[in-house]
């Protein structure tokens, strides 16, 4: 029973360092994971049954995940070697910590604890992989870029941690009434009950944080997929307006002609203006030099009339982006632009298209009358219905994210703006 659990609890390390490295460098699983695991597994083991603590391990272990991380491929070698460094920091700050704080729960001398079939050595063990599998799982989830955490994340990470360290703190109370080596067996059978609880627990709510998670994706999609029924169906409605000009075209120009003809030249004027507007009406007022962009700025534009809209800059380079993408993107951003020139005095809008370095840079900006970060941070929706109300922001940080860009929301002499920078893709 000793043995076989010094060993797991050596193997448990081993698997643990590897994954905290693989999840932090985003690595894809290679053979040299499984090597990794193995050999910090097997000079644990050995060292351990020769010396229960040494720095010798922590030496040789460090240089295991140090190998393996320069294994990795697309991972900076400042972090191949901070990620390893990292891990065996927490590790000993955190079997240090449990091994002084099992010495004064126990009232034994640290030797006691480090000494192997000890019972106080069970326990503590048992509460340092509790905490350094939920430090490690944390400190991956932030390095993720996901330091939001939902109320299931939480009971993974956090409240269920503690209550197994609550749990276990009750048992030894329990176990110091009566004699540790009679009810030895069952001290390692209830820790490893938690430890087992601990780790299908983190599964059951792992599995719900990503239900709810594709859940939210799901959403983002059908308000993707109804922005671009709209878009179509505005397509559809200015295809319709394009054949009746169309058909209409060469009367006009004949009347014109015999109004000319007949020496009615002001009147002629004022019918070339009036089919110059309608013709207008259909291909917009802004022209990027993008027909995919031009059509769907001018199509959100088209029923606002009463705005002043600038072209800063129209430099434009997105052959890498899904059109459908640059439809939802670049059209959410119109949207919430319009909604809050509603109520802006100014109704101000300027748009700047330009490439930035390697980066195809887009800048969108709405005149506002009050600050909108300071009432509303995080951009939540001002509407009562948010059921369908929101996602426009979301689908924006989402896309941006797709193509590992950068999107920056930001208020500046009266302007409200969206800031969007996308990779430019070399063709190869």
């Amino acid at each position: 029973m000793d043995i076989a659990y010094e060993i797991s609890a050596n193997l448990f390390d081993a698997v643990l360092a590897f994954f905290f490295i693989k999840r932090m460098a985003k690595a894809k699983l290679s053979v040299w994971f499984f090597v990794g695991i193995a050999a910090h597994f097997v000079s644990t083991t050995l060292l351990t049954f020769v010396n229960t603590f040494s720095v010798l391990t922590s030496i040789i272990n460090l240089l295991i995940m140090l190998g393996y991380a320069f294994t990795l491929k697309n991972t900076p070698w400042m972090q191949k070697i901070l990620y390893p460094v990292l891990f065996e920091v927490i590790l000993i700050i955190i079997n240090s910590f449990f091994i002084f704080v099992t010495s004064l729960i126990f009232r034994v001398e640290i030797s006691e604890v480090l000494s192997r079939g000890a019972t106080q050595r069970y326990v503590g063990m048992a509460l340092c992989k509790i905490l350094l599998f939920s430090v490690s799982v944390i400190i991956i989830r932030i390095g993720s870029k996901k330091t939001k955490f939902s109320i299931f994340d939480f009971l993974i990470y956090v409240f269920l941690p503690v209550i197994s360290i609550y749990e276990l703190y009750v048992l030894i109370k329990i176990g110091m009434l009566y004699d540790l080596d009679r009810v030895k067996i069952l001290v390692i059978g209830t820790i490893i009950g938690i430890c087992v609880i601990n780790i299908f627990s983190y599964i059951l709510f792992k599995r719900l944080s990503e239900s709810l998670h594709e859940t939210y994706e799901l959403k983002l999609y059908h308000q993707q997929v109804e922005d671009e029924k709209k878009l179509y169906a505005e397509m559809n409605d200015n295809y319709q307006r394009i054949c009746k000009i169309k058909h209409d075209v060469n009367k006009h120009i004949d009347a014109i002609s015999a109004l000319v003809y007949n020496g009615e030249g002001e009147t002629a004027e004022e019918a070339l203006t009036e089919l110059k507007n309608r013709i207008g009406s259909i291909a917009g007022s802004l022209a990027t030099g993008n027909p995919t962009i031009d059509f769907i700025i001018n199509s959100k534009l088209n029923d606002h009339k009463d705005l002043n809209l600038f072209l800063i800059n129209s430099s434009i380079n997105v052959d890498g982006i899904d059109p459908l993408d640059l439809v939802s993107l670049i059209g959410n951003i119109i949207d919430n632009a319009l909604e809050a020139l509603e109520n802006s005095t100014e109704k101000r809008l300027e748009i700047d298209f330009s490439t930035v370095d390697e980066y195809q840079s887009i800048i969108i900006k709405n005149s506002i009358d009050s600050s909108v970060l300071e009432t509303n941070p995080h951009l939540d929706s001002t509407k009562k219905d948010k059921t369908d109300h929101g996602l426009g922001t979301k689908i924006i940080r989402e896309i941006t994210e797709k193509y590992e860009g950068i999107c920056n929301f930001f208020e500046k002499n009266g302007m409200f703006g969206v800031h969007v920078l996308l990779p430019i893709r070399k063709e190869e």
